[in-house]
């Protein structure tokens, strides 16, 4: 049988024009606004048996039970670090900006926690909700920077304590106070700037200005 012969004799098969490709994975679509990835992560935490309050102390908290520091994982300080540092999108002053302003963390007028705003007795660290223990924070912040201030001020002029002040020495203890107690200085500016409605407004620039002297003192 010749070769021509022999391949005419072969079986011819219908072979498909093109080969079938593999069916195309389902891609899995990533959720897109904020409320549909806050409810996976919410959902995540309910599967860990874990709170918001769990992931925001284990995310931040310093000391463990012993009081020992806590050492934290490259990736877990390094995210932190960002976020602390304001080198995020969402910076922590928003945050705390949110708190305080939440209608989720609103207290009752009259009731024991609204006693405890501002507080300057009780421990901010004991106050749990957050209106109250973030102005008490605040409060209690601020009162050992002033007491600082006013100590350093009355160690660096030892003549205050030797010398009657005058109204001739108005105007340079003023001064002193701005340049030694910057934080005392802005509350007096705050409250004496507070005018009632239509009278003339003090500026700032006016009440900086030392005064030769006062001779007449109006009651």
């Amino acid at each position: 049988m010749t070769g021509s012969n022999y391949e005419k004799s072969l079986p011819l098969f219908n072979t498909p024009s093109c080969i079938p490709r593999p069916p195309l994975k389902k891609q899995c679509t990533s959720p897109k606004s904020w409320a549909q990835k806050l409810d996976i992560v919410l959902d995540t935490l309910k599967s860990i048996d874990w709170t918001v309050a769990d992931l925001l102390y284990y995310l931040f908290h310093l000391h463990d039970r012993h009081n020992d520091p806590i050492h934290h994982s490259h990736r877990h300080a390094a995210a932190v670090q960002q976020f602390l540092h304001g080198k995020t999108k969402i910076i922590p002053s928003f945050i705390v900006d949110a708190w305080l302003h939440s209608a989720d963390g609103c207290i009752a007028e009259g009731s024991e926690e609204s006693s405890l705003m501002y507080s300057t007795e009780v421990d901010y660290k004991m106050i749990r909700s957050i209106c109250p223990a973030l102005t008490s924070f605040v409060v209690q912040l601020i009162w050992p920077k002033l007491c600082s201030e006013s100590s350093s001020a009355l160690h660096q002029d030892s003549s205050l304590s030797t010398k009657p002040m005058e109204w001739l020495d108005i105007g340079q203890h003023t001064v002193a106070i701005l340049k030694d107690q910057p934080v005392l200085w802005n509350f007096m500016l705050s409250l004496g700037l507070q005018q009632p409605h239509g009278t003339h407004r003090v500026t700032e620039q006016q009440w900086q200005h030392p005064v030769e002297g006062v001779s007449v003192l109006w009651m």
